[in-house]
């Protein structure tokens, strides 16, 4: 197999290696966001359930439904603060690897210059 060859087959192969882990990063932004979703979901739902417990029992400890809402808020918060830190260690990681990328397809394309120039 010729030199040319083969820096079109290393770069074939780079390219399939790029779309690649680019549709797992893809796919895992997506997850984080469902669980965002869900997880904002199940907040929800626990609040109103807090609210329906202490209606039906008709608590008079008032001050005990805030606090159950502000630990839910800070859940909540925290909740959010680990999804962006996962995405941006995705959006990172997705910067990373089109860089390198760009890198090594431009070092094949070079090499290949190159030996187009020496052929001719």
């Amino acid at each position: 197999m010729d030199k040319q060859r083969q820096l079109l087959l290393k770069i074939e192969n780079l390219e399939d290696d790029f779309n690649r882990k680019r549709r797992q990063l893809d796919e895992a932004m997506d997850e984080a966001s469902q669980e965002k979703w869900r997880f904002h979901q199940e907040l929800e739902n626990l609040s109103e359930q807090i609210r329906y417990i202490y209606q039906k029992r008709d608590y008079d400890a008032s001050e005990d439904l805030p606090k159950a809402y502000h630990l839910i808020s800070s859940i909540q918060e925290e909740g959010e603060w680990m999804v962006k830190n996962a995405v941006t260690h995705l959006e990172n990681e997705s910067e990373e690897h089109q860089t390198l990328y760009k890198k090594q397809v431009t070092a094949y394309e070079e090499e290949l210059h190159q030996l187009k120039k020496e052929r001719d």
